[in-house]
């Protein structure tokens, strides 16, 4: 039944070219020949009887024919298939094979094993794998073509077999401005479900594809995706509501309902993961220690501010929306009140700042810091309320979006999340 795989005109065997796949099937029948004649391990039962292994190998790892019938027995043909197909990339004939029973007798001691990918795909000409677990792809301009290209890569992606991660923070937040038939944007955590549900469309035989969604920590809709799989969405809510209007259900059992579904509908095929920064670290830390909003200042080590971070001007925020470098920034004083750091400020730098600027996120810096400026000519003032964390977001199209909040509430947001649906990440 393998011979016939080697016969087999599909796309990888036209990518391949013949002389490769006649290479790769010599240095298969060497191998098995090597293991008929007992020059290579064979054990009589390698898996032990362990049913769950077998279904495993059996599901997941065993090579299928055209017609998707098993042609592998057992683990054993599984590692001569890779060794083969791996040890055919070498350049003579004597490289090929003492590669391939160095690498034969490797797997079959257990010293190493392949990613799931390269156990399944690996020398399949049947069927165009990759052979790589995981990829990457990117969302390249905050606009509806590159959110469906993105979906179409993933789609791709997880026919040849792999697991793809989006970063969804280039996407502007939810009730942002927007240039078509909508008031308003949906925001960037609304497209979620559009990658969930393509993983769920593609199968993958046996298993499906894995899809991981992030986003930075600074976005402004940061509280939208550390809750969109416990808080319903208009889907589930109608759901609810159908049941609720057909008179068969009480509130108790609405409310059971409504957990089902929100667990089993929403981003259903993806997990979920946060960037996480230090400067955001460093807040949360900072409220722990001092409490909500006194007035914290900083010796800020440079005086390269950073006012403004666009996407179009060179900030790609899936490598991450800019964030301070904690390293440049020295502690200076806590106050409990605006009188006393009112009256530090005049007495230290002669310098006069209003409480309402203070509390202006339009008059902080990117980073979340009100800046004043010292005769050192190689350091200034960063000052902010304790805890205080700004969360950003900037192009032509949306001009500034800039929300002050508290570090803490996003991480305890996180930690409520991690709780009921052990997500985000």
């Amino acid at each position: 039944m393998f011979e016939k795989m080697f016969l087999h005109q599909g796309k990888l065997s036209r990518m391949v070219g013949e002389k490769k796949i006649e290479t790769y099937r010599t240095i298969y029948q060497h191998l098995k020949t090597a293991i008929e004649n007992q020059e290579l391990p064979l054990h009589p039962d390698y898996l032990c009887g362990n049913d769950l292994a077998n279904n495993i190998y059996k599901k997941k790892y065993y090579l299928k024919d055209i017609n998707g019938k098993v042609i592998e027995k057992r683990p054993e043909d599984v590692f001569c298939r890779i060794a083969s197909f791996v040890a055919s990339q070498e350049t003579t004939k004597i490289k090929q094979k003492k590669w391939a029973e160095a690498f034969y007798k490797d797997l079959y001691e257990g010293y190493w094993m392949p990613g799931g990918r390269v156990l399944a795909g690996a020398g399949d000409l049947y069927r165009l794998k990759t052979l790589a677990n995981c990829f990457v792809t990117r969302i390249e301009d905050d606009d509806i073509e590159s959110i469906y290209k993105a979906a179409a890569e993933c789609a791709r992606t997880y026919s040849y077999g792999g697991g793809i991660g989006v970063d969804i923070t280039p996407l502007r937040p939810r009730g942002s401005v927007v240039h078509n038939a909508a008031d308003t944007s949906t925001g960037a955590v609304s497209f979620m479900e559009l990658y969930s549900m393509t993983t769920g469309l593609i199968g993958q035989s046996g298993r499906r594809g894995a899809l991981m969604l992030t986003i930075d920590i600074k976005h402004p809709d940061i509280f939208h995706f550390l809750s969109v799989k416990k808080s319903p969405n208009w889907v589930s809510q109608q759901i609810v509501e159908q049941c609720r209007w057909s008179g068969k259900f009480d509130e108790y059992q609405l409310d059971l309902i409504k957990k089902q579904v929100v667990e089993n509908t929403q981003i259903r095929f993806a997990n979920i993961s946060v960037k996480v920064t230090d400067e955001f670290m460093k807040a949360v830390k900072e409220e722990k220690l001092y409490g909500r909003d006194r007035i914290i200042i900083y010796r800020k080590k440079n005086k390269q501010r950073l006012m403004r971070a666009y996407q179009k001007d060179g900030y790609f925020y899936s490598l991450g929306i800019p964030n301070k470098d904690i390293r440049d920034y020295e502690e200076l004083k806590v106050f409990d009140s605006y009188a006393l750091f009112s009256q530090w400020m005049e007495d230290q730098f002669g310098k006069t700042v209003s409480q309402v600027d203070l509390k202006d996120a339009m008059k902080r810096d990117v980073y979340g810091d009100y800046l004043v400026d010292t005769e050192d000519e190689n350091e200034e003032l960063a000052i902010h309320f304790t805890g205080d964390f700004l969360l950003y977001f900037g192009s032509d199209e949306t001009n500034e979006v800039r929300e002050l909040v508290k570090a803490r509430d996003v991480w305890d947001t996180f930690i409520e999340s991690n709780y009921r649906t052990a997500e985000p990440g």
